[in-house]
């Protein structure tokens, strides 16, 4: 029980805020639910479609969520090279 296992959790736990804002975009940008809009089920092999994926960008109330996690990743990311170049 030593400083290296704070030191560790904490660096894990950096990525943590990150991963539940891109969570939280998915689970906002669900269709199904906010919009009550479904597909039916094919019987020929083909997943359902749930509309709430990211290839296409629409502006709706899910978006600002998406721009916040896209910033926080850059940020993260940009921090974690300063930090090794320096």
């Amino acid at each position: 029980m030593g400083d290296t296992l704070t030191s560790t959790t904490i660096s894990a736990l950096n990525f943590s805020p990150i991963l539940l804002l891109f969570n939280g975009y998915w689970m906002i940008s669900n269709k199904q639910i906010f919009e009550n809009k479904w597909s039916y089920i094919q019987v020929d092999g083909d997943p359902m479609k749930s509309g709430h994926h990211v290839n296409h960008f629409d502006v709706n109330w899910a978006a600002p969520l998406l721009i916040i996690s896209f910033a926080a990743s850059f940020i993260l990311i940009t921090q974690s090279l300063g930090h090794e170049l320096m």
